[in-house]
């Protein structure tokens, strides 16, 4: 599964400090949400010196993807593509489990991709810790039970592929940790960042969602 799809399903490996936006409550994030802004990067920098930056941008109607590739002491080279948002919806329950779908169609050319994403699992505010900077209800701990996505590829609107991905996890295998910057009954804005350094390698996430009342 690739780009749109691999950034979207990736978990969180270290929560960063975020500003937020103060106490909220369990009333004022469960609902029914439509996703009205979100930004996604992912930057991987290899041992060797090789750099991935992957860029997804969406408003209510319109999807971008941006793609940089440096080989270590070489040039950038860029790669963009532009689509329409077919469905972004986001449902946090009052049960304590919470859906998200995302349906995002790219164009080149005569050429279409299609990226289908939904997760679903169970939620909860993280507690405060002594001497940590978070007040209660700050932060929202979206543990990840369900991942499943969908790429299809068309040409002159006729499918020439279809890539299924399905995984389950088990409470606490899948998390995504993010901070509430805004958070009204008609606003929800979500932040996270996250780093992981491994065998020389390092991935930097960050993720930014806008939702609102739909």
């Amino acid at each position: 599964m690739k780009k749109i799809a691999c950034i979207v399903l990736s978990s969180v490996f270290l929560a960063g400090g975020i500003v937020s936006c103060g106490k909220t409550t369990r009333g004022k994030v469960t609902d029914d949400w439509k996703g009205t802004a979100y930004e996604d990067q992912e930057i991987y920098l290899n041992s060797n010196g090789n750099q991935l930056i992957d860029i997804i941008k969406l408003d209510e109607s319109t999807a971008s993807m941006i793609t940089m590739t440096t080989p270590s002491g070489g040039s950038t080279s860029t790669d963009s593509k532009n689509g329409v948002v077919n469905k972004h919806e986001f449902a946090i329950k009052k049960d304590g489990t919470w859906s998200w779908i995302m349906d995002v169609t790219l164009t080149e050319g005569t050429a279409a991709q299609n990226y289908l994403v939904e997760q679903s699992g169970t939620w909860s505010f993280v507690g405060t810790t002594k001497g940590d900077s978070y007040k209660k209800n700050e932060r929202i701990l979206m543990n990840i039970l369900l991942s499943r996505a969908t790429e299809t590829l068309t040409d002159n609107q006729q499918v020439i592929d279809t890539d299924i991905s399905q995984n389950t996890f088990t409470t606490g295998q899948r998390v995504d940790i993010y901070t509430i910057t805004t958070s009204s009954k008609e606003k929800l804005e979500l932040e996270l960042e996250a780093r992981n350094e491994s065998d020389g390698n390092t991935i930097t996430h960050s993720r930014k969602i806008t939702l609102e009342k739909k």
